[in-house]
């Protein structure tokens, strides 16, 4: 009786767990909202410079869909639509890097692979 307990017990444990883990799946306007957030807007130049800046946040007016940057404009009326927008716009363009920080990582690619091979050199040398 006790083992028979003890294992229903962890049987429930172990299945409420699983149940509790599960993500939930995103609504088909967000869905919509961040497809056209990645084919659909990029930041200006200008308007970039001054978001780094100022680091401003999602609800500011560069992260507003407008007609030109949706794939249907009858959703620009739709809240839910509009705040997805903006938070994908947002986390877009803050993951946007500059062609500097490309040349800094290749650069310092370069650096620690020449770095590798002088030592691997050096050590086969003075063996």
């Amino acid at each position: 009786m006790g083992k028979q307990l003890l294992f229903s017990t962890l049987l429930i444990f172990f299945i409420s767990t699983k149940s509790i883990a599960q993500t939930v799946n995103k609504d088909a306007i967000e869905k919509t909202a961040d497809k056209d957030v990645r084919n659909l807007f990029k930041l200006e130049k200008s308007k970039l410079h001054t978001f780094r800046k100022y680091r401003y946040t999602s609800s500011s007016d560069f992260f507003k869909p407008s007609e030109l940057n949706v794939s249907d404009p009858s959703l620009l009326t739709d809240s839910v639509y509009v705040n997805a927008y903006r938070t994908a716009a947002y986390y877009k363009t803050k993951s946007r890097r500059t062609a500097a920080h490309y040349v800094v990582l290749g650069a310092g690619t370069i650096v620690v692979a020449s770095t590798v091979v002088i030592f691997a050199l050096l050590a086969k040398t003075t063996k």
